[in-house]
């Protein structure tokens, strides 16, 4: 068996799984946008507010704007609050991966779709579990449609290597499942450690600032610009974002799932029979 033939990429998974997750993705897409809108809006808000420039029409106008993006702020937070999209966001990854996990189950032979079934009890009662993870979330249904709601529930890969002998099985599963996931696991928790390191110190800067701001002011007590209130903001929106992408957990959590994905690998090479592969699969998933 050759390197392609062992790969089994995403688009050979359920049609449920890839809309679930392109449901998903589009959810996180507009809520972090949103986020960085609303954020966004209440800092440039601060800045305009900052500047107290004497002479009109430059004074009226820099109210008028700085009104303008509060109003923007509120208008974005009571629209992320109203569509919830974070509600989307969590429902279709859960519906995206609980389905992922009976696809290998079923790719793999694992109960309950046993190797020694026939072809047309193993596919019942994986659509039929399909079907119970769909009704658990009916309202995300109308984000599960468009092209990819075409595409085959069980692809010709996925029954293909229920044909392979325990040997070749394991090995695909290991290949695309564990070591695929120990590795993204893996980079994002360093990725994630770096971004709140990053976020950290862009706080204490702004802080910083927002302190020699103050001094500055103190010494120059008529000087047009008042940066306390903006560096404050910005630290305030930075730490705002920082609770969001929840960088520090994560990337704990990626790690551990990382170093567990490890012990299961090692724990893989001990299966020797059907029986052994459906049991370690179902406690890889189960994990």
């Amino acid at each position: 068996m050759n390197e392609s033939e062992k790969k089994i990429n995403r688009n050979q998974l359920p049609a449920l799984y890839l809309a679930a997750s392109k449901a998903s993705q589009f959810a996180q897409r507009w809520y972090l946008r949103l986020i960085i809108i609303n954020l966004s809006l209440l800092t440039l808000s601060t800045l305009v507010s900052s500047i107290n420039y004497p002479l009109e029409p430059i004074k009226s106008f820099l109210t008028i704007l700085a009104a303008t993006l509060l109003i923007g702020s509120i208008i974005s937070t009571i629209i992320i609050q109203f569509i919830r999209l974070e509600k989307d966001w969590y429902a279709g990854r859960a519906i995206a991966e609980s389905v992922k996990t009976l696809a290998w189950r079923y790719i793999t032979g694992a109960a309950p779709y046993h190797i020694n079934l026939s072809k047309k009890i193993a596919d019942k009662i994986f659509t039929d579990d399909l079907s119970k993870v769909l009704k658990e979330r009916k309202f995300l249904s109308g984000a599960l449609g468009g092209r990819l709601s075409t595409q085959p529930q069980i692809s010709e890969k996925m029954r293909w290597v229920r044909t392979l002998d325990t040997v070749k099985r394991k090995e695909i599963y290991v290949l695309n499942r564990i070591k695929g996931q120990q590795e993204w696991y893996g980079i994002n928790s360093e990725n994630n450690r770096k971004k709140e390191q990053r976020s950290f110190i862009a706080i204490i800067v702004s802080e910083f600032l927002a302190l020699v701001g103050l001094v500055f002011l103190v010494r120059y007590t008529s000087f047009i610009f008042n940066p306390v209130g903006l560096f404050a903001a910005l630290a305030t929106s930075i730490l705002t974002w920082l609770q969001v992408k929840q960088y520090q957990e994560l990337s704990q959590s990626y790690g551990l799932a990382a170093q567990e994905l490890g012990i299961i690998f090692e724990e893989s090479k001990a299966v020797k029979n059907n029986q052994q592969l459906s049991i370690f699969v179902s406690n890889s998933e189960n994990a």
